[in-house]
């Protein structure tokens, strides 16, 4: 009985060499080996310019610039040639019916992500080879989170309001906030002029440099947000659909430690700063 399977995965990939060369091992294991079809490569560039090879090596030993970056790559089984089908009184033996009826393609692109395709008329064929498959690229090649622009755009439209939000309530928080220890002086003085004049110095006072600076960085901040700037920074932090051949290789790598190390002062710089604050609210707020 015929069988057919279609899988889409989840995930941003994330191909180099090794992966590639373990999914050609799987393939070949289980399939390859069996029938004696050829796994094929489709490469497609950025430059328009595609091409098909047998050799793994011809994949991975691509330069994958910015401007010639390998953007798809599928996975074929090939039919045998007819000179290399066996010898014609082989033809039509039980054991070699079925041989040649299998479909096979593993896509990865860098806007679609990665999806398997297979068909046969021995299920049992289709399902052990999908198996191994699916497992192995769950684990070990879809293994980054990728936001779709809708999502992105409402993350970033969440993060806008936040940003709106806070800045409203700093401005407020500017505005009506009084010192402790000046508050205790106005209100122990018995002088209702002085009273009087403090109230009306609240009032007429202008909005500190500071101030003025939080406010300005955070509408604009906020406006970057609604307009999907989260959909380029996003992908940035968590990169994902990406074929680590060759410069894009190094230039991812320089890309994950440059990440990492933003992160990690950006995370500690708001720990310190947190700190700080608390303590400076705690003294100040006790006098």
């Amino acid at each position: 009985m015929a069988a057919f399977v279609e899988h889409s995965f989840k995930g941003g990939f994330l191909l180099d060499e090794t992966r590639l060369r373990k999914l050609k091992d799987v393939i070949e294991s289980r399939e390859t080996r069996v029938s004696g079809l050829k796994i094929r490569y489709r490469v497609s560039r950025g430059d328009s310019y595609s091409y098909e090879t047998e050799s793994v090596d011809d994949v991975v030993n691509e330069d994958n610039e910015d401007w010639r970056r390998i953007t798809r790559l599928d996975l074929r089984i090939a039919r045998p040639e007819p000179e290399d089908a066996g010898k014609p009184e082989d033809a039509g033996k039980p054991e070699d019916a079925g041989k040649a009826d299998l479909s096979f393609r593993l896509s990865f692109s860098d806007k679609e992500g990665c999806e398997l395709r297979i068909a046969a008329e021995n299920r049992d064929r289709v399902f052990l080879l999908f198996s191994d498959l699916r497992d192995y690229i769950q684990h070990e090649v879809t293994i980054t989170r990728t936001l779709d622009k809708d999502t992105s755009r409402f993350i970033g439209m969440l993060a806008s309001l936040a940003i709106l939000v806070l800045v409203m309530l700093t401005l407020l928080y500017t505005m009506d906030h009084v010192a402790p220890a000046l508050l205790s002086d106005v209100l122990r003085n018995p002088d209702i002029g002085a009273k009087l004049n403090f109230l009306i110095q609240q009032r007429s006072r202008p909005l500190s440099p500071k101030a003025m600076v939080f406010i300005g960085v955070g509408f604009v901040l906020s406006m970057l947000a609604a307009l999907g700037f989260a959909t380029t920074v996003i992908p940035f932090i968590f990169p994902g659909n990406e074929f680590l051949f060759g410069k894009r290789k190094e230039r991812f790598e320089k890309r994950q430690r440059l990440t990492s190390n933003l992160l990690w002062i950006v995370g500690v710089g708001l720990a310190v700063s947190t700190v700080a604050g608390l303590i400076v609210w705690r003294f100040t707020g006790s006098h």
